[in-house]
This record gives C-alpha cells, sequence and structure tokens, in this order.
C-alpha cells in the first residue's frame, strides 16, 4: 500500500470553519454529553456565526489549525470522497485513489495525511497527470537529435511505461511513486487536491505531496466514514472557551 503527507503552503482557518459551519452545527446537535464550547455554539445557532467568526479571530493561529485539524479528522469520509469524485472529473480517477485524508497539527500550522492510496501504473502512464510531460519530454529529445516530430519518441516512452510495469511486476506500485512524486506530475496532482479541498469548503493551496510504500498495510482501507458526531479534544474546548471569554470581554470593554 501506499501513504504520504501532503504540504499546506497557504490555509485560511477562518474561511474554512466558515464554510463547514453548517455541517458543524448539524452534528453538534446530536451530540448526548457536549462539552461547556459546543453547548455554547448550539445555544447561539446558525445565526450566530458573524459572532463565532469573531470568537475565532480571538484565537491563536496554533488554536485555530488545533481546531481546524480536528473537525477535518471527522469529516475525513466527505473530504476523502469530495477528492476522489474531482479526479475522477479529471479523467484520471482510475489512475490514482485515495482510501483515507487526515489531517495533524505541525509548528506553524497543518498538514494532510493520506494512506491507503492506489495507483494503476498503466492508467497513470496514459493520465493527462503523466501523458503530457512524456510528449514535451519526447519534443525536447527529438529536437536534440535533429527530428521534427517527437510523436514517435513519445509512444515509445509510454510503451515502455506499460510494458516495464508488466515486466517489472514487484516494482509497480514502486514505479508509481516514483512518478506521482516526480515534481511536473506532482504539481498538476496539487493543484487538482488544491481546487478538491476548495470546493468542499477548505480553503488551503496544497503545495507538494509526497508519497511513499507503506508496507505495514497490505490492502486498501474501505472509504473512510464520518464520525457520527463533532466532538472536540479538551485542549480545543479550553482553546474555544478563552476565545469566548475574550471576546465577551472585548464587547463588554466596548
Amino acid at each position: 500500500m501506499i501513504k504520504g503527507s501532503i504540504a499546506l503552503s497557504e490555509v485560511d482557518y477562518g474561511e474554512s470553519f466558515k464554510n463547514l459551519f453548517p455541517l458543524i452545527m448539524k452534528k453538534t446537535s446530536a451530540v448526548k454529553d457536549p462539552g461547556m464550547a459546543i453547548r455554547f455554539i448550539n445555544k447561539m445557532g446558525e445565526d450566530s456565526l458573524p459572532i463565532v467568526l469573531e470568537i475565532l479571530s480571538v484565537m491563536s493561529r496554533e488554536d485555530k489549525a488545533e481546531l481546524i485539524s480536528c473537525i477535518i479528522n471527522q469529516f475525513r469520509g466527505r473530504i476523502c470522497a469530495a477528492v476522489n469524485n474531482s479526479l475522477d472529473e479529471h479523467g484520471i480517477g482510475g489512475a490514482i485513489q485515495f482510501g483515507s485524508i487526515g489531517a495533524e497539527r505541525i509548528a506553524g500550522g497543518i498538514r494532510l495525511l493520506a494512506s491507503g492510496v492506489t495507483i494503476d501504473y498503466k492508467s497513470l502512464a496514459d493520465s493527462a497527470l503523466v501523458g503530457k510531460g512524456i510528449d514535451t519530454y519526447a519534443e525536447s529529445v527529438g529536437a536534440k537529435l535533429g527530428l521534427q516530430d517527437g510523436a514517435f519518441l513519445a509512444s515509445a516512452a509510454k510503451f515502455v511505461l506499460k510494458t516495464g510495469a508488466t515486466v517489472m511486476s514487484g516494482q509497480i506500485e514502486k514505479k508509481g511513486v516514483e512518478i506521482i512524486n516526480r515534481g511536473d506530475v506532482n504539481k498538476k496532482l496539487s493543484d487538482m487536491l488544491t481546487g478538491a479541498l476548495n470546493k468542499f469548503g477548505l480553503v488551503m493551496t496544497v503545495d507538494r505531496i509526497t508519497l511513499e510504500q507503506d508496507d505495514g498495510e497490505d490492502a486498501a482501507p474501505t472509504l473512510p466514514k464520518d464520525d457520527t458526531v463533532v466532538t472536540f479534544p479538551r485542549n480545543v474546548e479550553e482553546s474555544l472557551m478563552d476565545a469566548v471569554v475574550s471576546y465577551l470581554k472585548s464587547v463588554s470593554e466596548n
């Protein structure tokens, strides 16, 4: 199997929370024993979004990153499905699919984590991700050799990719990872993921996807499901309540 990390160059935590707020509200109302922060959100209701955003603005960047990371992990099923659907729309769904997409806090922000990634080597060789790169490479090689048309070289390169996948059956996964990690291919896939995440409501820019073989998994996991209800860890609850207190103090002072 294949796993990897997805580095993000930009994340708008406020806009991301704003976009996902309706989904969050539907799930927080179903929590049986909610903490103080969730009770506060529930009592304020969906019409209170402007106030909630003001409260978020008081939170530190680190706390906002922790909050969004928590939310991403609880909506992992929908996020993963949205990404895979977007890849299908771009015509490369048969070449690469994600089994799970989560998030974790890192210094300065968050990063996404991918697992259960599957790559179909032959489909990848024919895909828009790789095909264009081969054509461009073949044209440059053809020019150096004094050839007028690099089409033959491009066709030959694709043939090598396909037959290579058959001959080196034990290396198919490794070669697929190498291709995805290649600069030009990685940039195209990163742009596609950025579009898919933005469409879902997560306002962030994917900088790079780094995949590697994961020998600890024997089979692709089933598509993950969202958590039944949204819950926040104690540290996230406390940071939210601290922000609420700071916001209320600022309002009373004005």
